[in-house]
């Protein structure tokens, strides 16, 4: 295997790292379901402010609770095919195309999981009016840590 190419692929591993470190640690219900930091529908102050009905926060917790908004299934595939492919670069011996199988299953993986995100959000966004969606936007903002100087 040619340097740039192990070089290329470790840095892959590391952004799979990065990238899904958010998901991995999430918290976790007192019933074993995933529960996120950012459910911003059952904080109640975000709620008041927004003006969220009880049927919004039913159907966006539905929405959340939905079989493919957080397949833990997917996660722990995840996992696997990563700590798989971890394996595979550590082999001096492994087929390239071996290693480029395995760097497809991970980021397939990945790809389905930020897909089912995505369209969580979208059908979660649809539950609000748009004034709502503004303010959550604001909301949002407001709960994001600033952003230092890069100091370039």
């Amino acid at each position: 295997m040619k340097i740039k190419t192990i070089v290329s692929v470790l840095f892959l591993i590391a952004a799979l790292e990065a990238a899904n470190a958010s998901i991995t640690a999430a918290p976790q219900r007192g019933d074993g379901e995933r529960r996120r930091a950012d459910a911003w529908w059952l904080d109640q102050s975000i709620a008041m402010r927004m003006g969220l009905s009880k049927q919004q926060i039913d159907r966006i917790d539905a929405i959340y609770r939905s079989p493919n908004a957080n397949d833990s299934a997917l996660l722990k595939d995840l996992v696997a095919q990563r700590e798989q492919l971890e394996a595979l670069l550590q082999k001096a011996d492994a087929e390239e195309s071996v290693v480029f199988a395995a760097i497809d299953r991970v980021e397939h993986l990945r790809y389905q999981i930020n897909r089912n995100r995505a369209l969580m959000l979208y059908r979660m966004r649809r539950c609000l009016t748009s004034e709502q969606r503004a303010l959550l936007a604001k909301i949002a903002g407001e709960r994001r840590p600033a952003k230092r100087p890069s100091g370039r």
